[in-house]
């Protein structure tokens, strides 16, 4: 297999692991934690957005990827990764999981039982929120890559709150299982 092949196929593996972390940090059932929220001037003290992005670089095996997280809290969590190109994006809801590796034309659809199955991994919406907004992301992700075996790193830039929120996600009728 070519390094470069294995180095998308890793980039690929990031995402799914990305998009499916685990974490054990508790909060409350109605906060974001870790998202920093400042209150918009001539608003009241209770005012609370409802999405945020951010963008993350991942490198892995000298190739460096740029993408962006996308949230709303309680319902969506869109990821997509690019290098020139899109690489792959993930979707996940309540209740599925959409991980669509666009390079090679495979992609993962189910619920998290599904992914536990197929993949022996257990997570959950609210885990992967936890997760990827959690005040020690970066150090979670880089816990995760390690359990993975993977030889990669991820950084995160801080959050943003956005008034509004695309997740443009569609998959082709005609992809492979991954």
């Amino acid at each position: 297999m070519s390094k470069r092949r294995l180095a998308i196929l890793a980039m690929a593996g990031l995402m799914l692991a990305m998009a499916g972390c685990i974490s054990h940090r508790s909060s409350s059932r109605n906060s974001t934690p870790g998202v920093r929220v400042d209150v918009p001037s001539g608003t009241s003290s209770h005012y609370t957005p409802h999405y945020y992005t951010t963008n993350f670089t991942c490198t892995t095996q000298g190739m460096t990827a740029n993408g962006q997280l996308r949230l709303q809290p309680d319902s969506v969590l869109w990821a997509s990764a690019s290098k020139v190109i899109e690489l792959g994006r993930a979707c996940l809801t309540k209740d599925s999981v959409v991980v669509y590796v666009k390079v090679s034309g495979r992609c993962f659809r189910g619920t998290y039982d599904d992914l536990y199955r197929r993949y022996h991994y257990r997570t959950s919406f609210q885990d992967a929120v936890k997760m990827v907004t959690a005040d020690d992301a970066e150090q979670q992700i880089a816990a995760l890559i390690k359990a993975f075996n993977l030889d990669a790193t991820v950084e995160l830039d801080p959050w943003q709150q956005v008034d509004k929120l695309k997740c443009p996600f569609s998959v082709p009728s005609n992809v492979k299982p991954l």
